[in-house]
């Protein structure tokens, strides 16, 4: 039970877990909607932008946290 509760408290296993889901959604998405050049309508346009939108919100809230945390640390020692 140690090993699990170190992996998500002490390394912050599911915040970056959720970092690697986000990118790799984005990631996934940008290649499936560019390689279909021929194909990209305004919808799918829409839909990119709205899915980059979303997980980079993810993304932004991982950083958001990971500063405040580094500022607490800073400020304890």
């Amino acid at each position: 039970m140690t090993i699990i509760k170190d992996l998500v408290e002490r390394h912050k296993l599911v915040r970056r877990l959720l970092l690697v889901w986000a990118v790799g959604i984005i990631t996934y998405a940008s290649i499936r909607t560019y390689e279909q050049l021929d194909m990209i309508t305004t919808q799918v346009v829409s839909l990119y932008g709205l899915t980059v939108g979303i997980l980079s919100t993810v993304i932004g809230v991982y950083f958001h946290d990971r500063h405040k945390e580094d500022t607490q640390g800073e400020k304890n020692d």
